[in-house]
């Protein structure tokens, strides 16, 4: 059980640093393209799924793919919960003062949740069709 709370809190930090760095990408770099940033960010989630997964870092008794997707989708939804401190760091470290308090919308976050959770359902039933065919 320890293993796997190391390991989700382990990919939750990867995925986290990941879109803090595809965020000040678009900071740093202003004519990137917003959206093709974000098209990047999910591909390397589903990636690094993929890894977990092929690599048996989590491991259940009776694994189904009800049980790899919501592991998957919670390690992507604390994204969200991960993210925040860590601006809230980097704008402490350089002394940054925001203009005004921003707030992100509801559908724009139920949207990343929903992209999320069909990322995460498809990488565990392609996994584990995959194992059960070899």
């Amino acid at each position: 059980m320890k293993r796997h709370i190391v390991t989700f809190l382990i990919i939750a930090l990867i995925k986290s640093g990941l879109l803090f760095l595809i965020i000040l990408l678009g900071e740093w770099i202003p004519s990137a393209f917003g959206i093709l940033r974000f098209i990047v960010f999910f591909i390397f989630i589903w990636l690094i799924d993929l890894i977990v997964l092929k690599k048996k870092l989590i491991e259940f008794i009776n694994p189904n793919w009800i049980k790899y997707t919501l592991y998957l989708f919670g390690t992507y939804s604390m994204v969200i919960f991960i993210t925040g401190p860590m601006f809230l760091l980097y704008n402490l470290i350089l002394n940054i003062q925001p203009d005004s308090e921003t707030k992100t919308p509801t559908v724009a976050i139920i949207g990343f949740l929903i992209i999320g959770l069909i990322i995460s359902t498809i990488n565990s039933v392609l996994i584990l069709n995959r194992e059960k065919n070899n």
